[in-house]
């Protein structure tokens, strides 16, 4: 299975790559943007980047709005996201990223919702979190984030985040379920955020929220979302953990799977699985997911048995409701990770989770209806293949059948006996008789075309079914088979009885038939 990475848990911090991935899809662009872009996004991920590499592609920028002014705006949204999130922090530059976002919003049609909305909650962010150049205010962060939401809903993500924290608003738990729920379903990937709101609103409704555990998570949130300072985040994230808090639970076993605690392999195993287990007896959704994502990344192959738990608990989150544990699923079953290949069960899962608006599941769903197609067409061409093997399978058989009735050799067959030129056959031509191939050795007749073919009577004193199936020799005693089985079902020969399976290293029969009471075995 393709892996799928989550690490990424807060919706709130949509960043550049985002924003490029739906670049191209409202409209072509010219070869100007793409060679300015591809210099942008360069220049935001280099650390080493100077300011002479941030000066020509503002130029590049300024050249795209004069030449191409209906590329403009998205343009200037870029050097906006460049000046706030370059790599190399000297270069960041909030006022001036403020700028490029009001001149992107100034400059785009009002018919372009992305742009538009994309500006307005950049704006929102710069005012969101604690920078040195840039005043946090969160009056000003929540009305951007909800003039972004007028064009876009799954921009209320931020105004839930807020309400969430109670961050600039009163706290409102139950609003920023609301809120979040339609983000979702606009396309935003804050499933996770949604159930850590959920949980703590029950909670503390039924009076069992431990609020010293809460107050420890949320100052976390403060510090590591906001202020960005990890090594305070860390302390108050563990405490809320070990109070019992399945949401910090979940996000200390995503920072353990990163890396960002410990480096040593197994060590970052133990601990996210000893977290996520503590998460998941408390019955929280997300953790049961997460424990399945934690399997999925130590598989070493599909027979790994670890497939096994990763599929049953992706599929315990995926009946809870939980879309990314749906899309997990339906792949699971697609792929046959841990389960057995259904692919009516994979499509509705991965529509269960495309209804729940989970952009990875939207984007991913048709290569997956692809790929149940084409997975279809190869079962339904190798249906038709068996059934073109078994009528071949039938006319040799009735050609054996033939030749040994005439010959009146039905008692003590010897493997030459059952041999058919298939191509004989089918042309209706009578099979070989013994002594045409009796100085043949088995290992020539096959490679040269010819089918072993094994028959054996009812007088063995076994009732066998008259169906299709699989015959697998067990034993084989001097050339003479002495057990075989057919499907689920064993079959021991006494060699003192008179007609015997006559062996030829042939291990397995495909295709069976009775004909006057006799059995027929074929190998294609």
């Amino acid at each position: 299975m393709t892996s799928y990475c989550f690490f990424l848990r807060k919706s709130v911090l949509i960043g550049l790559f985002m924003l490029l991935c739906n670049f191209m899809t409202a409209q072509e662009y010219s070869d100007d943007f793409y060679t300015f872009e591809q210099n942008m996004v360069k220049c935001k991920k280099d650390a080493e980047a100077v300011r002479a590499d941030l000066d020509a592609v503002v130029r590049s920028c300024e050249e795209i709005v004069r030449t191409h002014p209906s590329e403009g705006p998205r343009a200037l949204l870029l050097v906006g996201e460049l000046y706030k999130d370059a790599a190399n922090e000297e270069l960041c530059d909030s006022r001036l990223s403020q700028k490029y976002y009001r001149r992107a919003y100034a400059t785009s049609a009002p018919d372009d919702h992305f742009t538009r909305s994309k500006a307005l909650y950049c704006q929102g962010l710069l005012y969101y979190y604690n920078l040195q150049d840039f005043p946090q205010d969160f009056d000003s962060a929540y009305y951007y984030f909800n003039q972004a939401a007028r064009y876009e809903d799954l921009y209320l993500v931020g105004v839930a985040t807020l309400l969430q924290y109670g961050f600039g608003v009163e706290q409102d738990e139950k609003s920023a379920l609301a809120n979040y729920a339609v983000a979702i379903a606009g396309g935003s990937d804050c499933f996770a955020d949604f159930y850590a709101t959920e949980y703590t609103l029950r909670a503390r409704t039924n009076g069992i929220l431990n609020t010293e555990a809460y107050d420890n998570y949320r100052r976390y949130f403060v510090e590591n979302n906001l202020n960005r300072n990890w090594s305070s985040a860390l302390p108050l994230l563990k405490a809320a953990a070990e109070a019992g808090y399945p949401p910090a639970m979940l996000d200390l076993s995503i920072f353990y799977m990163n890396g960002k605690i410990i480096s040593d392999r197994q060590e970052i195993i133990d601990q996210a699985d000893r977290v996520l287990q503590q998460a998941v007896k408390a019955g929280y959704v997300p953790a049961m997911y997460q424990y399945g994502f934690l399997q999925e990344c130590q598989l070493t192959s599909a027979g790994d048995k670890r497939a096994k738990t990763m599929f049953e608990y992706y599929k315990r989150s995926a009946e809870a409701g939980y879309a990314p544990g749906q899309y997990a699923t339906g792949i699971c079953y697609l792929k046959g990770y841990g389960v057995k290949q259904d692919l009516e069960k994979a499509g509705e899962w991965v529509t269960a989770a495309v209804n729940q608006g989970y952009k990875r599941a939207v984007e991913g769903q048709n290569s997956v209806l692809a790929q149940i197609e084409k997975i279809n067409a190869e079962k339904e061409n190798a249906r038709q293949e068996r059934i073109r093997k078994w009528a071949m399978a039938m006319e040799i058989i009735a050609g054996v059948a033939n030749v040994a009735s005439q010959a009146m050799t039905v008692n003590v067959p010897t493997s030459s006996q059952h041999y058919a030129n298939s191509s004989q056959v089918l042309n209706g031509t009578p099979a070989q008789t013994k002594s045409e191939v009796s100085s043949q050795t088995a290992s020539t007749e096959v490679s040269k075309g010819y089918f072993p073919v094994v028959k054996i009577g009812k007088g063995f004193g076994q009732t066998w079914s008259d169906a299709k199936g699989t015959v697998e020799v067990c034993e084989n005693t001097r050339s003479k088979i002495k057990s075989i089985k057919i499907g689920n079902r064993y079959f021991t020969l006494s060699e003192n009885r008179k007609n015997e399976f006559l062996g030829v290293s042939v291990a397995r029969y495909n295709y069976f038939t009775i004909i006057n009471d006799v059995y027929y075995f074929v190998a294609l």
